[in-house]
């Protein structure tokens, strides 16, 4: 798992998402970038809006279950899946502010025809299809104290200003359904066993692998 979280952070697809902003900057008005506060949610089911986000973070959820997909950093588009296949059940959050360019799905795919990036577009779908097998991965784990692991790893390899703001306990809880406790007990073992770096509940580093049964 934790090798794939490395693949994920080292290889997205810098180059895809700078075409495709690049081509959102470019298309003039009404199209401009916007400020948006943190704590917006980017709705891109009830408006069929696409968000083209080139600066700042966002938190996806499952709207059902109300757990955490994860948080992603710009740039990245918000409303890329929703756009080829309807709703998708995500809701997008910004946990940074943020700027953004919003677009109708019409305009959106235009925008990718007359620019023909359609290749790129695909292999940002790619990436995000990546990102929801390994969270799969991640809640399927064989025990509590593996999902707990998963989850630590996942939050050591977000930037340092964004992991900051994130206790470690809740970062875990959003995304699993795990008691307090149960979570709470495994971090501090971790954190007493000389496997965590944590500072007022917030992780700082984990300074070695983590033993494979607890």
């Amino acid at each position: 798992m934790r090798d794939l979280i490395k693949r994920l952070r080292t290889e997205w697809p810098s180059d895809s998402f700078d075409r495709l902003i690049a081509a959102a900057q470019s298309s003039g008005e009404p199209h401009e970038s916007t400020h948006v506060e943190r704590g917006t949610l980017l709705d891109t089911v009830q408006t069929g809006v696409v968000h083209v986000v080139h600066r700042g973070a966002c938190r996806v959820e499952y709207r059902r279950t109300g757990l955490t997909l994860g948080i992603v950093h710009a740039p990245y588009v918000a409303g890329v899946l929703e756009a080829v296949n309807g709703d998708c059940g995500l809701v997008y959050e910004c946990k940074a502010p943020s700027t953004a360019i919003a677009f109708t799905l019409d305009d959106w795919n235009a925008l990718i025809v007359r620019c023909d990036l359609w290749k790129d577009v695909a292999v940002v779908l790619a990436k995000y299809l990546e990102a929801i097998s390994m969270r799969t991965a991640f809640l399927t784990a064989s025990s509590a104290y593996e999902i707990v692991c998963n989850a630590l790893h996942i939050l050591d390899a977000h930037a340092p200003d964004l992991k900051r703001d994130l206790v470690a306990v809740s970062f875990v809880l959003e995304r699993t359904k795990l008691s307090r406790s149960i979570v709470a007990k495994i971090i501090s073992d971790l954190r007493a066993g000389g496997y965590l770096e944590i500072d007022r509940g917030r992780l700082i580093a984990i300074t070695r692998p983590f033993p494979l049964r607890y």
